[in-house]
């Protein structure tokens, strides 16, 4: 590794330092620093020459393929301690693979020089590239991948700055958010009667504790308290990753049973034996995760039969929240613990317009009169 030793007449001219050591370009965390003589700055240089160990000179050289390998290696070990969810993990991963996958100046972006990415990469040619036929909420939650795993090849000594620091996405044509539509309870009772009994139960549950479909088929009897009638979220099926942690950190939280639904899952416990504490209450027929596929075959096949509009499961969710919305009215804060949403700003969103005009006008009235 060459470190050129060049010199500023300029410089001496006023006095400083003339010969200059620029290593910005040779070593991650590099600067240029300036000496008088030009034997101070070849000591300087083997100085530096000495403390470069092998393993940061060759990550100084790597191209994106290499990292990319080093990268998965680095975020399955933030996954087994604990501090990246399964979730994230699988979704930092595909976004580092679709990276390395475009092309830069004609070649793949995983031929390339990490050291030699710059902010003109990405705004002229990269993020062309990512806006295909992708939302600019979708393009903003891959350059935030990609910046972790920039982020990663500085820490691993593969450049010295982040070339994204201020590189926005754009998108396609952005879809406008759908006001989603109650659905009346004389619908939902109609859907589950045409349901055989264990999907009318799960059905029934989804219903009544508005838990996301991943939570439900990760439930396992220990999560249910008998004594108290709540239930636990404490994890989620993921995507084909299996069991992890929940989607948001408020995901973790304690539902009330309805009395009817707490009756039936005793009544299923009973029925099944007493299964042990770590078994799924929602099984497939071999006792392991049910596929997500099946809950949306049940449910359009209960639709049809009872003659009313396909509906998903998710929609059984949001009817839960519907329903606690008549109930707790304007307080968001104990619907969105409820909903298990990450903020209050998530729930209002979502279910904002379904404070229709008259209550909210009723409320800004009465709070106006009590001012006076």
């Amino acid at each position: 590794m060459d470190i050129e030793i060049k010199k500023y007449k300029s410089r001496e001219k006023l006095g400083k330092a003339g010969f200059c050591v620029d290593t910005r370009s040779i070593v991650a965390n590099g600067k240029r620093e300036f000496f008088h003589t030009k034997q101070e700055a070849e000591r300087h240089v083997d100085k530096i020459k000495a403390e470069l160990t092998p393993s940061t000179a060759a990550a100084w050289d790597w191209d994106f393929d290499r990292l990319f390998k080093s990268f998965c290696k680095h975020i399955k070990s933030e996954h087994d301690k604990g501090d990246l969810s399964l979730s994230s993990k699988s979704e930092k991963k595909r976004d580092a693979a679709l990276f390395i996958s475009l092309k830069l100046d004609n070649k793949a972006v995983g031929k390339t020089k990490v050291r030699d990415l710059t902010t003109g990469h990405f705004r002229l040619q990269i993020i062309d590239q990512l806006r295909v036929g992708r939302a600019k909420k979708t393009v903003d939650n891959i350059l935030g991948s990609l910046r972790y795993f920039i982020n990663f090849s500085i820490d691993s000594g593969c450049r010295n700055s982040n070339p994204m620091i201020g590189v926005k996405g754009k998108g396609d044509k952005v879809k406008q958010a759908k006001k989603i539509k109650r659905i009346q309870p004389d619908t939902i009772a109609a859907i589950i009667d045409a349901m055989p009994a264990h999907w009318a139960l799960r059905a029934r549950f989804a219903a009544t504790t508005g838990l996301r479909q991943g939570e439900q088929r990760a439930l396992t009897w220990a999560d249910i308290d008998w004594e108290s009638g709540y239930v636990s979220v404490n994890k989620a099926v993921e995507h084909r990753a299996g069991v992890g942690k929940t989607k948001t950190v408020k995901g973790n939280r304690k539902v009330p049973l309805h009395p009817d639904v707490k009756q039936s899952l005793q009544e299923l416990y009973l029925m099944l034996g007493r299964p042990s504490a770590d078994k799924l209450v929602f099984p497939n027929v071999h006792g392991d995760i049910l596929g997500t596929s099946r809950f949306l075959t049940a449910l359009h096949i209960a639709c049809d039969a009872a003659g009313v509009e396909r509906i998903r499961w998710h929609d059984l969710r949001h009817y839960y929240a519907s329903c606690i919305l008549q109930v707790f009215q304007g307080d968001w804060w104990t619907i969105t613990n409820l909903m298990g949403h990450a903020s209050i700003n998530t729930t209002t969103n979502i279910y904002g317009h379904w404070l229709d005009d008259k209550e909210r006008d009723d409320k800004i009235a009465s709070a106006i009169a009590g001012a006076f």
